[in-house]
């Protein structure tokens, strides 16, 4: 039998288990599909974008940025929420800061290919290589 705490004939009752929860319910499920479809190794493939290795790989920042999107954020802050979860930690989802993921994001810019542009006009440069890598890591995911 329930006993109501409040107005709700509900009972909240303490959990002293050792077993970890997130709140994000579908972001396993995201990284288990980024993995099962073996992108992790397209995007080492092809986006060799890190001059250096660090505590991120490629494909940790990719991943993650996918997992953020799927969790509904919008902002490289919300990067946040999903750091401090220990759940996600714990099946291997690296979450870099927002710093660091600027960082990776502003890799893709190329200044030089946005010289001929005029001001106040629409103007699409060319791709740059590293897109074009993003673009290869897509066209894998269709012939799957």
């Amino acid at each position: 039998m329930n006993i109501a705490q409040g107005i709700l004939p509900f009972q909240l009752i303490a959990d002293h288990s050792k077993v970890l929860v997130t709140s994000f319910g579908g972001l396993p499920l995201v990284m288990e599909t980024y993995r099962a479809l073996g992108l992790r190794q397209s995007v080492r493939k092809y986006l060799p974008l890190l001059q250096r290795p660090g505590k991120y790989e490629e494909a940790d920042y990719v991943e993650s940025f996918l997992s953020l999107f799927a969790a509904g954020g919008n902002c490289l802050d919300d990067f946040h929420l999903l750091h401090q979860d220990v759940a996600l930690q714990k099946l291997g989802l690296k979450v870099p800061s927002p710093e660091a993921a600027r960082f990776f994001l502003n890799a893709f810019h190329e200044e030089e290919a946005l010289g001929g542009r005029v001001a106040h006009q629409a103007f699409i440069p060319e791709e740059t290589e590293l897109l074009e890598g993003l673009a290869s890591i897509s066209t894998v995911l269709e012939m799957t």
